[in-house]
């Protein structure tokens, strides 16, 4: 079965006596064939016929001129190509040396089979040549407006064989606009001559991919160029290395900053006189300062790891009483969804002293906007419960003192304004407390 569209061959100063039965060969075999009997011929058809897959040339005569031509063909048209001789001698292999892989061979009288195998060869290389040339090119394009730079570099050794310097070979537009560094300024250039004060690192990099063949990541600073690079690094050829470059100095900023913070955070958290905690969202504690870890008796770093409510705490109200679960600060953030504050109960240490704490606490929100924990602060508030129990009992009894005496007994301040009377002035004025409180204390004086 022929096919719809059969491949074109052009015969190329073929002799008559051969031209006829290769015709006829070819024809029969689903060839297209037109004939050429000079140079000028054989231009004309093929600039008339572009789809022409191959060219089978005859180079019994002026084998050398005839070559170059041939050469300069299958460069303008992107053909495949026979070349048919009665031999190929020795002159002729030396000029075909350098371009051996270039072409198919026919010698004549080696028979139809070898014949037809060499053309569709020569037929199948125009295509695959067509293929890469649009692959190559597409690849160009894709290179040329890559977001990312990229470079093609030459390795420069010394005497030694150490690699010491590079050049540029290639670079497209995205490499001019992140690097700063202009193709016409830096094409055949040597780094040193471009960046005499690149850092030893940059070339290190460079060197062991050129020499191992691995491919290399890696972030870099130039001085020079004043920003932060990130870096592939691989190998095309050898003696070349070829970049992919991503200015990433905005991030690298972002990350110190970040890192600064961060520091200052734990600086802050460490330093803290409250103590700190975090919970997530099954109500595990997951961080705790050292104040906090001083408030609640954690001594073991292993024991850190428990929840808030964990019956090791012992948690009960201050005066002993039991606490309900869903007024501890986790229960309540998580259920109200907003900050709590004050909450106050009591827990116990391992040794069975009880610690008095006053918790306030926030929830954290993860993406989505659901509860994903708490952050809290945490004071102990056991001395000044203390305190303030010691100055409750004393004042009741200095109240029960005072009312119980004969004595009239007041206290005012610097302004002659009364802030206490007892139990027997007021018998004794007969009027109300409120109404001798400040300076109305001296309405009683006659």
């Amino acid at each position: 079965m022929k096919p719809d569209n059969p491949p074109l061959v052009l015969l190329a100063c073929v002799p008559d006596t051969l031209a006829i039965p290769q015709s006829a060969v070819l024809a029969n075999n689903g060839f297209q064939v037109m004939r050429a009997e000079s140079t000028e011929d054989c231009e004309s058809l093929l600039q008339a016929f572009p789809e022409t897959k191959a060219l089978l040339v005859d180079l019994s005569s002026h084998p050398a001129k005839s070559l170059r031509t041939v050469r300069e063909f299958q460069k303008r048209f992107r053909l495949g190509v026979v070349l048919m001789n009665q031999q190929f001698g020795s002159e002729l292999a030396d000029n075909l040396a350098e371009h051996q892989q270039e072409f198919q061979y026919f010698l004549y009288g080696s028979g139809e089979f070898l014949f037809l195998n060499a053309v569709r060869a020569a037929c199948k290389t125009r295509i695959v040549t067509a293929r890469i040339r649009e692959k190559s090119q597409h690849y160009r394009e894709l290179v040329a407006e890559m977001h990312q730079g990229v470079a093609v570099h030459e390795a420069i050794r010394d005497a030694s064989g150490k690699m010491v310097d590079y050049r540029f070979l290639a670079v497209n537009n995205s490499f001019e606009r992140i690097s700063g560094l202009k193709r016409e300024r830096i094409i055949g250039k040597t780094v040193r001559e471009i960046l005499p004060g690149l850092e030893p690192r940059w070339m290190e990099h460079y060197a062991a991919v050129v020499d191992t063949g691995e491919i290399r990541h890696f972030e870099e600073y130039s001085a020079e160029l004043g920003k932060h690079f990130e870096v592939t690094a691989y190998r095309p050829q050898v003696e070349e290395f070829a970049v992919v470059i991503s200015d990433v100095t905005e991030r690298k900023v972002i990350e110190t900053r970040i890192h600064q913070e961060r520091r200052l955070f734990e600086r802050l958290v460490e330093t803290s006189p409250a103590g700190i905690m975090m919970v997530d969202r099954t109500g595990k504690v997951i961080f705790s300062n050292s104040q906090a870890d001083a408030i609640l008796g954690i001594k073991d770093p292993a024991t850190k790891d428990r929840q808030y409510n964990s019956p090791e705490w012992r948690i009960t109200g201050l005066s002993g009483e039991p606490f309900p679960d869903d007024q501890l600060a986790f229960s309540r953030v998580k259920a109200l969804r907003c900050p709590q504050y004050n909450i106050q109960h009591a827990i116990s240490w391992p040794d069975g002293r009880r610690v008095l704490l006053s918790t306030n606490a926030a929830p954290l929100f993860d993406a989505n906007g659901e509860f994903d924990g708490m952050v809290a602060t945490i004071n102990d508030i056991t001395e000044r419960i203390h305190t303030e129990n010691v100055l409750r009992t004393s004042e009741d009894r200095f109240r029960n003192l005072a009312d119980n005496g004969m004595a009239l007994i007041w206290s005012a301040g610097s302004e002659r304004r009364c802030t206490f009377f007892n139990k027997p002035w007021m018998e004794f004025t007969g009027r109300s407390l409120h109404e001798q409180l400040g300076t109305g204390w001296m309405d009683s004086v006659h």
